[in-house]
């Protein structure tokens, strides 16, 4: 006989959309925030290199 536990259902759910906003914001730093960033070097034409 299985006894009832609507608490463990929401913590279920919970943990599963908490791994799941983990997972997106991975990248992006935290919370949005940070992150990698990186300069970006153009070749122009006459060979000159343009860092921007």
């Amino acid at each position: 006989m299985k006894a009832n536990r609507p608490w463990l259902k929401q913590m279920m759910k919970f943990g599963l959309v908490l791994v799941a906003w983990v997972s997106m914001s991975a990248e992006a730093g935290l919370f949005g925030f940070g992150g990698k960033s990186w300069k970006e070097e153009v070749l122009l034409h006459d060979g000159k290199k343009n860092h921007r």
